[in-house]
């Protein structure tokens, strides 16, 4: 693959005692949106993880380690506060990939997906908190999914899918208890951490949610248990001879939607690769063994497979490779966004002949709900609109964003089956809180969620949040 320019690096350390003994190399990102494909023009494997600007994550040692070292965000910030903040931080609320219980790993949320249901994000907190030492569970509360930690001689209730927790008379983190006694505790708070224009913000103080807390015959504690074997993964890269693997180091690719990487096999390549990954699927033709079972490239389907999967593989063989194949894995995208100074290292064996560029790819995004009945009536009754609004020069003022949103808003209601099924008012509402973020926030290029596919996606998933009748979608 032809790549725009060669990216400039400067060489921290090279090892050359032996191709087996560890090398480090780091490398310098010259601007804001950088795909970055690594290449290896060797004849060894390459094997390698990355940091980002320090940052190492490719293990849940590591992760426990990160959260240990974070700078306190205010004056003796407790540690169950650090854990809650990067759970909420580094991952995002967002359609199912799995219901299998691997995915509450907290080195699979971390390091693949990044985004989940509360169910998982709240596992992933919970099975966070235990490795720092806390005694800590989480509830289902019919539907909605909390982590509680026990610090202080109390129990902390902890709502990291909605970014919030709430007060007691004291002045005390609530428990799960209290809330459950006293659901005023949510409706009239004591103080309210979320803001009126963050996106949750009616949600969590909303009798709809105090409810479920109050209503407790149907709470139940939520098993957070996952295989094992995966507290020992550690995510390093194996790039055979002539591969390449492509990194969204990229803010565009930072946002509330599944990203990939993208790993490129030779024509004529055979045997065994191992990338601690969840797989999202491949193209090319030939044959590839994945968890004892043979399948053909362009057959693979991997939502039935990831969901048939009782435990996750992260090893492939390939068997037959007559033209090139491409994988695709799920990569947490916010693991990778580029800063005004961002530096990036591998650490690893075999890396003297690797090198590092900037590709020109568009990189896939998953959009998880592409496929569904709501998406296509989205896509047949906005194709029109989107073919005739620029978005390519979208403005982020309100006056704009407003029009637009109206715009849009306008279209649906005047859909029979849409405006009898959804509250389109309290969608209208969520546009607006949306529209805050995207003033607030300067530095995010938000241009990408108004482009057709993403955007249809995104309001289809804002639709389903005011669904008033599930029979029909």
């Amino acid at each position: 693959m032809k790549t725009k320019r060669i990216i400039s690096f400067f060489l921290l350390i090279i090892l050359f005692v032996s191709c087996k003994q560890e090398q480090s190399r780091e490398y310098h990102l010259s601007g804001e949106k950088d795909i970055i494909e690594i290449t290896n023009n060797g004849q060894e494997k390459a094997v390698f993880r990355i940091s980002t600007n320090g940052n190492e994550f490719y293990s849940e040692e590591k992760i426990v380690s990160f959260i240990k070292n974070m700078d306190e965000e205010y004056p003796d910030e407790p540690m169950e506060m650090k854990a809650f903040r990067f759970v909420r931080d580094y991952t995002w609320h967002d359609d199912l990939v799995t219901r299998h219980t691997w995915a509450y790993s907290p080195y699979i949320m971390v390091n693949s997906f990044g985004g989940g249901l509360c169910g998982f994000r709240s596992a992933t907190l919970t099975n966070i908190l235990i490795k720092l030492g806390f005694e800590a569970r989480s509830w289902c509360l019919e539907g909605h999914v909390v982590t509680e930690v026990y610090t202080d001689n109390k129990w902390k209730l902890m709502d990291v899918d909605y970014g919030v927790y709430y007060f007691n008379s004291e002045g005390e983190i609530a428990s799960y208890e209290e809330l459950c006694n006293n659901p005023t505790l949510i409706t009239n708070p004591q103080k309210k951490i979320l803001k009126e224009e963050d996106y949750y913000y009616v949600k969590v103080y909303s009798g709809q949610l105090a409810n479920l807390y109050s209503t407790t015959a149907d709470n139940v504690e939520f098993d957070v248990r996952y295989n094992r074997s995966l507290e020992n993964e550690e995510l390093y890269f194996e790039l055979p001879s002539g591969a390449s693997m492509t990194f969204p180091f990229n803010k565009k690719y930072t946002g509330n939607f599944y990203a990939f990487a993208e790993l490129d096999i030779p024509s004529g390549y055979t045997g065994k690769i191992n990338i601690p990954l969840v797989i999202a699927g491949m193209t090319g033709t030939g044959v590839v063994k994945y968890n004892e079972t043979n399948f053909k490239v362009n057959h693979f389907d991997p939502v039935t497979v990831i969901n048939k999967q009782n435990e996750i593989s992260f090893q492939l063989e390939i068997i037959d490779n007559p033209n090139g194949i491409r994988f695709f894995y799920y990569i947490n995208p916010l693991l990778y966004k580029t800063e005004k100074d961002t530096k990036f290292k591998l650490s690893g064996k075999n890396l003297d002949d690797i090198d590092v560029n900037y590709s020109d790819r568009e990189l896939k995004l998953f959009l998880s709900n592409e496929e569904g009945y709501l998406n296509a009536r989205l896509d047949s009754l906005l194709s029109d609109f989107f073919t005739d609004y620029n978005t390519v020069e979208l403005k982020f003022d309100k006056d704009y964003l407003s029009d637009y949103f109206d715009r849009v808003t306008k279209i649906l209601s005047d859909d029979d089956e849409l405006s009898s099924a959804f509250d389109l008012n309290g969608f209208r509402s969520d546009l607006d809180s949306i529209a805050n973020v995207f003033q607030a926030d300067s530095l995010t290029d938000y241009s990408m969620y108004f482009q057709k596919d993403i955007a249809i996606s995104s309001i289809s998933k804002l639709l389903n949040n005011r669904n008033l009748n599930t029979d029909l979608f």
